[in-house]
């Protein structure tokens, strides 16, 4: 696999992650890319230490568990709101939504959090964002080695969350051209509009020289009348 061509950004994963007792591989939170980042976003009126934390209330509000989501929102770190997460029972509304979910998180993160925007825009265009874990919905079914080694057509695992990072990345650079394209417009304009009022200023002052020279008077002088 050829990484200059397309290069690989691991989420939130530390060189040095190492799967834990619970089975949960630890992500490096200072990473403003990972979920586990610290961050607050607001989300709904609901105000959250972390995108795991939101997609976690989330998933607990919409499988009716209440007290979880609660604890969830309460929870220390992203870690503890991923692990209480995993313990609510799915149901097929969830199963159903939970993509857009996300993506409708790291669209608010994106807004509300700008250290993450600017990482997220930096990066190279043809860069493949994965989250190296054995999870085979949100990253790469592979650990860090593997998911180097192989292909992403030859991967485990879904990456939906890389793809989800992706497609956000894309949105976002579309949007600044967007108002770009829009600044430039409204200058433009602003410019032909400063020129128009100079082209009318201009012709007034010709007509009032033009009428000056019809009446054989300066307008502008006292003494033209006693003159005459």
């Amino acid at each position: 696999m050829d990484l200059s061509e397309s290069p690989i950004f691991f989420i939130g994963i530390a060189r040095s992650a190492s799967v834990s007792d619970s089975g949960l591989l630890q992500c490096c939170e200072n990473d403003v890319l990972s979920n586990f980042y610290p961050c607050e976003l607001d989300i709904f009126g609901i105000k959250h230490k972390s995108a795991e934390h939101a997609f976690q209330y989330i998933k607990a509000v919409r499988c009716g568990d209440r007290d979880s989501a609660n604890s969830i929102k309460d929870a220390d770190d992203a870690l503890s709101a991923l692990q209480l997460g995993t313990k609510v029972k799915s149901n097929d509304q969830w199963e159903s939504t939970k993509g857009t979910v996300m993506e409708e998180t790291l669209e608010n993160k994106c807004v509300q959090v700008p250290v993450f925007r600017d990482k997220l825009c930096t990066s190279k265009q043809s860069t493949t964002f994965v989250e190296a874990t054995y999870n085979n919905e949100w990253g790469s079914g592979l650990n860090r080695d593997g998911t180097c080694n192989n292909k992403p057509d030859h991967w485990l695992g879904k990456n939906k969350l890389g793809v989800l990072m992706k497609k956000i990345l894309k949105k976002n650079r579309k949007r600044k051209l967007s108002d770009s394209v829009k600044t430039d417009r409204k200058q433009k304009q602003n410019e032909e509009q400063t020129g128009q009022r100079s082209i009318v200023h201009t012709l007034q002052q010709l007509r009032a020289m033009s009428d000056s020279d019809v009446s054989g008077c300066n307008p502008d002088s006292d003494s033209s009348g006693d003159e005459r």
